[in-house]
């Protein structure tokens, strides 16, 4: 068994695809809907060897997620994937500090290939 990842997504379809491939592949998964149940999530367990990050969200987005992680100790060296249906996100993925990108649809080899090296 790997490490577990957490995917942070409100799409319940996407959550719930991107969970089942990722436990068919040996990882233990953890959800959440928005960023703010990510973040207590977070602070209350063991932190994920990766976390799949939906930018665009209610209640808290996948943005106000990183930037809290980034100045929690303890989380800001948590590696995070953004995913993201906009074009160009090469900005973005810089400015939070994320290790790669997923274009909406999610290229799911690509994904593996970099849930694998963090894993």
């Amino acid at each position: 068994m790997h490490g577990h990842v957490m995917v942070v997504d409100d799409d319940c379809d996407t959550r719930e695809s991107l969970g089942v491939l990722l436990e068919l592949h040996g990882y233990a998964v953890r959800v959440a809907e928005n960023g703010q149940h990510a973040l207590d999530q977070l602070r209350a367990g063991e932190p994920p060897c990766l976390i799949v990050l939906d930018l665009m969200m209610p209640e808290m987005s996948g943005w106000e997620l990183r930037a809290r992680m980034l100045e929690d100790p303890v989380l800001a060296n948590v590696p995070v994937i953004v995913v993201s249906g906009a074009a160009d996100i090469d900005e973005e993925t810089r400015r939070l500090r994320a290790v790669d990108y997923l274009a909406k649809p999610i290229d799911v080899d690509r994904l593996l290939r970099v849930v694998e090296a963090r894993c």
